[in-house]
C-alpha cells in the first residue's frame, strides 16, 4: 500500500481508496496489465477495501478461481488504464 498520505493526496485518492504501488510485475499474474510503478486503484470493480497487497491476493484467492480473468484499473503516468490480469 502507499504508506504516505501525501502521496495519496498527490494522486487524488482518498484514505479509503485502493492504492497499491506495483513494485515488480509478472510474478503472481499472467498478462501485462500491471507494470512496475503502476498504482492499482480498482480490482474486480472494487475501489476500496483492499489496503495491502496481502489483502489483494486474499481477495483473488477467495473470489476468483485460478486462471480467472480479473478486471483492474491502474494509475500509470497520471492516467487511469484499464486492463485484465489472470490469477495464477
Amino acid at each position: 500500500a502507499i504508506a504516505y498520505p501525501a502521496e495519496r493526496r498527490a494522486l487524488g485518492l482518498s484514505e479509503e481508496a485502493i492504492a497499491l504501488r506495483i513494485r515488480r510485475a509478472g510474478s503472481a499474474f499472467a498478462g501485462d496489465a500491471l507494470r512496475k510503478d503502476d498504482v492499482l486503484v480498482e480490482v474486480d470493480g472494487l475501489r476500496s477495501g483492499l489496503a495491502t497487497f496481502s489483502e489483494f491476493l486474499a481477495h483473488l484467492a477467495q473470489k476468483k478461481e485460478r486462471g480467472a480473468r480479473v478486471a483492474v484499473t491502474v494509475l500509470r503516468e497520471g492516467k487511469e488504464v484499464r486492463g485484465w490480469i489472470v490469477a495464477r
